[in-house]
């Protein structure tokens, strides 16, 4: 991915935690003003996951939007011979999950996050993959390349059946919010809900209202989000080969009211 791409992602998914976190905040500041004429504070807390924190830190699940795989783009000048052949190669290479084929790697642009989170933790049991109609087709890869590459034993579950249809942002941050507020309440229901980052929620990946979507299904649940983020030069551009994970967790807090 270049550095432009990276960048770009890394603003779209702080614009995303940002609008989140203060569409939270507000909800929970309005409820309180006028049931109880109290103004909570809203902690949040960002820390790197790294060192001696990622040595001892080790999630059971991870939760994360799936992007498509992008597939390399041909010179106009191709022909519609061309053209055709490289669409069918490209469906091949998806229906068998040929990740080598595809070049897939954790710096491809979109599933390249999702794959470095999986990446930075081998105690991961399960990994709930959210697709979309248009990343369907990369499920088997993702999985092929979890196992294979990444040499993890972990479940990739990916609910292909109920995946993101793309019409507008409203839709589809209500459809992110109803598919992760669904896997949590599915995870509480076998007593996985442990508190404070058992289970990672990760807004690496997506569009913004997936992000924001998935981000406001996490409140009301004791549940950390997770990215993936990278240091910064002088000039402002990421250094992505230095990108690390970041837990955030965020909690209103209340003050303590005059007797």
């Amino acid at each position: 991915m270049s550095s432009d791409g990276f960048s770009n992602f890394l603003l779209s998914t702080g614009g995303s935690l940002l609008a989140g976190l203060l569409l939270g905040a507000l909800s929970s500041t309005i409820y309180f003003v006028k049931r109880r004429k109290v103004v909570p504070h809203v902690m949040i807390e960002a820390r790197k996951i790294v060192g001696a924190a990622a040595s001892g830190f080790k999630p059971d699940v991870l939760i994360a939007i799936l992007t498509p795989i992008p597939q390399p783009h041909l010179p106009a000048t191709a022909s519609d011979e061309e053209r055709r052949r490289h669409a069918e190669d490209s469906e091949r290479l998806l229906s068998e999950g040929d990740h080598d084929g595809l070049r897939l790697s954790e710096r491809t642009r979109g599933p390249g996050h999702t794959l470095r989170a999986i990446a930075a933790y081998p105690s991961l049991a399960r990994v709930y993959l959210i697709p979309t109609k248009q990343s369907v087709s990369s499920v088997r890869a993702i999985r092929r390349y979890v196992s294979e590459t990444l040499r993890r034993s972990c479940t990739v579950i990916a609910d292909t059946e109920h995946a993101l249809t793309l019409v507008d942002d409203a839709q589809i941050t209500n459809d992110a919010y109803d598919q992760t507020k669904a896997i949590l309440e599915g995870l509480k229901r076998e007593g996985l809900d442990n508190p404070r980052s058992k289970i990672l929620v990760d807004v690496s990946g997506g569009t913004r209202s997936m992000l924001v979507g998935s981000l406001l299904a996490c409140l009301g649940w004791e549940q950390d989000v997770h990215l993936i983020g990278a240091p910064y030069d002088r000039s402002g551009r990421p250094n992505v080969d230095a990108a690390f994970p970041v837990l955030i967790h965020f909690e209103p807090r209340l003050p303590r009211r005059e007797p």
